[in-house]
């Protein structure tokens, strides 16, 4: 991870897993064998390949298997048996990095990626899960996709599939350089028992089709209102401090009770914090459309307005801002408990707050970022938590 430190990606349903449960194993003596069209990231036949692979949050232990039982393809297979921190934190998993560029540098390529399969068994007794997602570089820094959750059946070979909807991803991931990929089990309380797993076959899919975000089409003053489908995959979550707790569970809302304009919006879920905390998180709109507002040749004379409802019990403090590299411009909002208000940043405002010197750039040519930032909050149960809609983001031209 860069920067502030672990970035998630709010790209609502963008990745659907497919979860398909086997039974059949590998037999030692096999020859690795590869379906057409995929390509081999790790498999596990030598210790070597651990040199691709990281722990984190005190992850357990990991070597190479050759029970064939617990093979798929090939003679090898890892054998997983992670722990964790000595405590359950969906915020600090167990997990087990992987950089396949450091098993061979092609294979950091991800533009053509369709999918990626790994095969998982999982030797409890019980059902298990198990988390999956992508560490993808992006304007400098490293994002890391949704994160899905797959359920593992008991005495089972399970065959994990990460779908890549690039028509949509684009916007955000630079996909000709993947960083990572992490698998991540629950952490376990020092009472848990420790289960076994089995990794094998970690491939990827790729397309020789020809693949292109899909365009950013805007009506007239308007920045996102949330009623065509690739909308809700212009923007991402970041922050700084300890802000991960408080990543919301974005949505797309079709009830008309939270719909300012058209027939959806999209709702922010935030969850409530044990503590206050110096921290805040960043719901960031992608460079590509920045570049299409084009604030430069907009002018002083228009503000950026959102519509925001406030579906909780209390009022909550949220900002919007616009920034170049180093400057930036934001404006407070405290919306009333169960109340509609317009979110108003004006552009004059910002330009006046930052004005350029004799012969360098205007800050509104210099806007690389616009975001709606809030802060932790406190709170001792669910009912804390806090609903909020985001609706008919646009350009209003100033009459006076």
């Amino acid at each position: 991870m860069k920067g502030a430190g672990k970035i998630f990606c709010i790209l609502m349903l963008a990745l659907q897993p497919m979860l398909a449960a086997g039974c059949a194993s590998g037999e030692t003596g096999e020859t690795l064998s590869l379906p057409e069209g995929y390509r081999s990231l790790f498999n596990f036949e030598e210790y070597a390949e651990f040199g691709g692979v990281m722990q984190k949050n005190y992850f357990g232990k990991y070597s190479i298997n050759t029970d064939g039982r617990y093979v798929k393809n090939g003679v090898g297979s890892a054998k997983l048996e992670p722990c964790g921190e000595g405590y359950a934190d969906p915020y600090s998993r167990p997990a087990l990095v992987m950089y396949p560029a450091k098993i061979a540098a092609e294979n950091a390529d991800f533009s053509k990626a369709e999918r990626v399969v790994f095969d998982l068994y999982n030797t409890s007794d019980e059902s298990k899960a198990c988390y999956f997602s992508l560490g993808v570089a992006s304007s400098g820094d490293v994002l890391e996709t949704e994160v899905m959750t797959y359920v593992l059946p008991p005495k089972a070979w399970s065959k994990c599939v990460y779908e890549i909807e690039y028509e949509k991803l684009a916007y955000i991931y630079d996909f000709t350089s993947l960083e990572y990929m992490s698998l991540e089990f629950d952490g376990l309380t020092p009472s848990d028992a420790r289960t076994a797993y089995y990794l094998d076959n970690v491939l990827v899919k790729d397309t020789e089709e020809k693949r292109e975000p899909t365009p950013i089409v805007l009506g007239e003053g308007e920045v996102c209102d949330f009623e065509a489908d690739y909308q809700r995959y212009l923007l991402y979550v970041t922050g700084y401090g300890a802000y991960t707790p408080y990543v919301p569970e974005i949505t797309v809302n079709t009830d008309p009770s939270f719909v300012s304009s058209g027939e959806k919006s999209l709702k922010l879920h935030i969850p409530h914090g044990t503590e206050n905390e110096s921290c805040y998180v960043r719901i960031m709109f992608c460079e590509a459309l920045i570049e299409k507002l084009d604030f430069a040749s907009l002018g002083e004379g228009y503000d950026i307005v959102f519509d925001l409802y406030n579906d909780s019990d209390s009022a909550f403090h949220i900002e919007s801002d616009v920034r170049s590299e180093n400057k930036f411009y934001a404006v407070a909002h405290t919306p009333t408990p169960k109340t509609r208000v317009d979110c108003r940043l004006s552009l004059a405002e910002a330009a006046a707050k930052n004005p350029a010197k004799e012969g360098e750039p205007s800050f509104l040519s210099l806007i690389n970022s616009y975001e709606i930032t809030y802060g932790n909050f406190a709170g001792s149960s669910a009912a804390d938590d806090k609903d909020i809609y985001i609706d008919n983001i646009r350009l209003e031209h100033r009459s006076n």
